[in-house]
């Protein structure tokens, strides 16, 4: 049995620089004389205090948002789903990767007596010939 895919295990990175797809050639050429730039200019004191503040605001920020979703909000269908119905699944399912090969479970195949395979041969017989056969009209293509 086949697996479900998943999303990637690294997850997303948010400092990583995805704007390629939509720089401008400009915008590259700058950003490429940036990376070659040994004498870059160094961020101040004040610059990263900034940069401080604005991370621990965003980190609050955040964490209020989560209490508030916790305290007041229902829980999604997903995570209903997920710590409901899921486990009781998992438990059902079986690793075919696991065990090894059993000729029995995993070569399954459909017996038929000989009348039913003859009836169903006869069958299918009757149904082609009726549908190649001599016009009556004489229409003919050449």
């Amino acid at each position: 049995m086949l697996k479900p895919r998943t999303f990637s295990a690294k997850g997303y990175n948010p400092d990583e620089d995805r704007s390629g797809w939509t720089d401008s050639p400009e915008e590259k050429a700058r950003k490429r004389a940036e990376a070659r730039d040994p004498n870059k200019r160094p961020k101040t004191a004040a610059e990263e205090e900034e940069l401080a503040r604005a991370r621990s605001k965003d980190r609050a920020v955040a964490s209020q948002i989560k209490e508030y979703n916790e305290s007041k909000r229902s829980k999604s269908l997903l995570d209903e789903y997920k710590t409901q119905i899921l486990p009781g699944r998992l438990g059902e399912l079986e690793d075919v990767a696991a065990r090894g090969f059993d000729r029995e479970k995993d070569v399954v195949t459909r017996k038929m007596d000989p009348k039913k395979a003859q009836e169903v041969i006869q069958n299918s017989a009757s149904g082609v010939a009726s549908r190649f056969h001599n016009a009556t009209r004489g229409s003919t293509y050449l």
